[in-house]
């Protein structure tokens, strides 16, 4: 987790060096449409830089599969592997393979900084937890784990299937993953059909994984407070009927 989350905290440090500078290029530029312009070279640029970090922090996520599995970690194993794939599939198949209209794309840059932050908060929490017993941390830390992902988790979800469908024509183009015959195995395999499939399973697995959050939530930080004023207030008009 402490490995996971310092992999995470360097990727968005790249990420915000970028728009540092493209901000510093764009204060430069004549024209606000100069200063867009530069856009797709800089992400570009920041992408050969935190390729390879990103990769690596996030295949390590395995681990949570495995940790299910033992019982070493709590959640359901079903949905920890969902996430898991899904995000695999993102960056092996779709930012390591994508092309350029992936990796000049300012959603590939967006995306990094919805993964770090959502990581960051993760797995200190993570962390703090199996220190602690089992124990929920710091009441801020664990609001954070269970809000974040309001905003989180739709917008990376957008982004991810964005860049799959900008990464589709370059991947269909080279041929990547697909199998064609003749071969020894006597198969066919065609990429880009599968990540239209891939693209339905979102339409099914999102509002899975995302009302799985909203219940987690509502029992991690309890109802919320216009509810149960609401609750008691109602209960109290009874009584004093």
């Amino acid at each position: 987790n402490a490995i996971s989350c310092l992999g995470w905290v360097y990727c968005l440090g790249l990420a915000g060096s970028f728009l540092a500078e493209h901000v510093r290029i764009a204060m430069r530029a004549s024209t606000l449409e100069a200063a867009l312009s530069l856009a797709p070279v800089l992400v570009a640029r920041v992408w050969a830089t935190m390729r390879v970090p990103v990769l690596v922090v996030q295949s390590l996520a395995v681990l949570e599969i495995v940790h299910a599995l033992l019982g070493l970690a709590g959640g359901s194993v079903v949905t920890t592997t969902m996430q898991v794939v899904s995000r695999l599939y993102i960056v092996w198949c779709v930012l390591d393979v994508g092309g350029s209209a992936v990796t000049s794309s300012v959603f590939l840059l967006v995306l990094v900084v919805v993964w770090s932050i959502a990581e960051i908060i993760r797995y200190p929490y993570y962390l703090l937890k199996v220190l602690d017993n089992g124990s929920e941390p710091w009441y801020l830390l664990t609001w954070l784990r269970y809000s974040g992902f309001l905003v989180l988790y739709p917008l990376g979800v957008a982004c991810e299937n964005i860049l799959a469908w900008l990464a589709r024509p370059h991947i269909e183009a080279t041929g990547a993953f697909s199998v064609a015959m003749p071969n020894a195995l006597n198969v066919v395999f065609h990429m880009p059909t599968m990540m239209l499939l891939v693209h339905i399973t979102y339409v099914y697995g999102f509002p899975m994984l995302y009302s799985t959050m909203l219940a987690n939530r509502r029992k991690v930080l309890g109802a919320p407070a216009n509810t149960s004023s609401s609750s008691s207030s109602s209960s109290s008009s009874s009584s004093s009927k």
